[in-house]
């Protein structure tokens, strides 16, 4: 809704300022800085409660951190009575803040809060597909947490049902404490009032079990709106919760809020973000500046306008490609037409029968040269040179024969080799 006021009128949007739930001072710096939401501001909120003492990095996993939520639930359970306060714990998730309970629950029936023998309820959580079955044990003292509007009949003295209009003992969310049990249900205080629960009236309709669950310890979300001198902020998987749920857990409290993390988770995480093979060493500051990074970090919830926004900034670039498209369809049209157009030139151009004959006749030709022109010219070549050589021969003889015998008077007749005659 804020942030729909920011879009329509950004300048007249109100500024919270202060926090009126914190008494002190410095309880209001560190639940502003946690509202702040970015790393250095949340670091320093986080710096400022491990130096009050409020910070409790908890080395091992989650059930070591469930025995320390123990160990604070009774320092704030002890502190409130005596001072006629009021306290609460939160946990991420369900399963957190029902493990939470467990341990808590023991301590209670340790105490002698919790009496009587336990009975086991199948519950279920009302979730739609995300709930999950768990067997509940209850027992006289046992706070359970609602997960529907729950009323029942008010009883008399005597534990009568009486015939009035049923009372309202509860809606989502809300804790009661169990009172007793009935053979049908069980019974819980309502307006000063003992009024009987059926466990009927709290049935889920798919499944059949109880729409019930622990209630020593909230879960978060269900915190949102509660207010007590004293609080406990579970963590036990690390501190990705995200800003905003980290600042609801951390502005609960009136005096002081506790808080509890899960070392081994972080420090997992931080392995996780380093990649394999790093041989950094984990320090406690590492730690605290991851767990900073995890509560500034905003997650963005989806929204009808946020949705219609996204819409319109993938249109454009949707626009553009179809465009692109349009115009790369437009060019092979093109292309193909010019190619249809120059397949048609060629057909036209082709050459007539007279021509074809011509250039067979050139064709022919050619081949006859290079085929039988070509042999024969280096051939008659080939008997001219043998010529000239048989001519030097028969001299050379002529010559030698005079010189042995002398003058004859045939010698006009062969004083001259005979002309040969080759024809090419």
């Amino acid at each position: 809704m804020i942030d729909l006021f920011r879009r329509a009128i950004p300048s007249q949007v109100p500024e919270l300022l202060t926090t009126m739930r914190q008494l002190t001072d410095a309880q209001k710096q560190i639940a502003g800085l946690f509202r702040d939401g970015t790393p250095v501001s949340v670091e320093k909120a986080l710096r400022m409660k491990q130096a009050d003492g409020a910070l409790q990095v908890v080395p091992g996993g989650t059930d070591a951190v469930y025995v320390v939520a123990g160990r604070v639930w009774t320092r704030m359970a002890d502190e409130a009575a005596e001072k006629g306060w009021t306290f609460g714990l939160s946990a991420p998730t369900h399963q957190h803040a029902r493990a939470a309970s467990a341990v808590i629950r023991g301590i209670r029936r340790g105490r002698g809060e919790i009496t009587g023998p336990d009975r086991t309820v199948e519950c279920v959580e009302d979730r739609g597909a995300r709930s999950e079955q768990y067997d509940l044990p209850l027992a006289v003292g046992d706070r359970v947490r609602l997960f529907t509007k729950a009323s029942g009949q008010a009883l008399d003295a005597q534990g009568r049902r009486g015939r009035g209009r049923p009372v309202k003992i509860g809606a989502n969310g809300d804790v009661v404490q169990i009172a007793g049990f009935t053979a049908q249900g069980f019974t819980a205080e309502a307006g000063g009032r003992r009024v009987e629960v059926t466990w009927q009236s709290l049935r889920d309709k798919h499944t059949g079990r109880v729409k019930l669950s622990a209630g020593e310890v909230h879960t978060i979300d269900a915190s949102q709106g509660a207010t007590g001198h004293l609080w406990c902020n579970l963590m036990p998987e690390g501190a990705a919760i995200g800003m905003r749920r980290g600042y609801v857990s951390e502005s609960r409290q009136r005096v002081r809020t506790d808080t509890v993390v899960g070392e081994d988770a972080e420090r997992q995480a931080i392995a996780r973000e380093r990649g394999f093979g790093s041989r950094a060493e984990v320090t406690a500051d590492d730690v605290l500046s991851h767990m900073a990074r995890a509560l500034a970090r905003v997650t963005e919830k989806t929204s009808a306008l946020k949705f219609s926004e996204a819409i319109a900034a993938l249109r454009e670039p949707a626009l553009d490609l179809a465009a692109a498209e349009k115009r790369r369809a437009q060019m092979e049209h093109s292309r193909q037409i010019d190619q249809a157009a120059a397949w048609d030139r060629q057909t036209q151009a082709r050459p007539t029968p007279a021509t074809l004959s011509r250039m067979g006749e050139r064709m022919r030709e050619r081949a006859f040269k290079r085929v039988v022109g070509l042999p024969l010219q280096q051939l008659a070549t080939r008997v001219a040179d043998t010529a000239t050589a048989m001519r030097a021969t028969y001299g050379r003889l002529l010559d030698a024969t005079r010189l042995r015998e002398g003058p004859t008077s045939q010698q006009h007749i062969y004083s001259q080799p005979p002309d040969v005659h080759v024809r090419t």
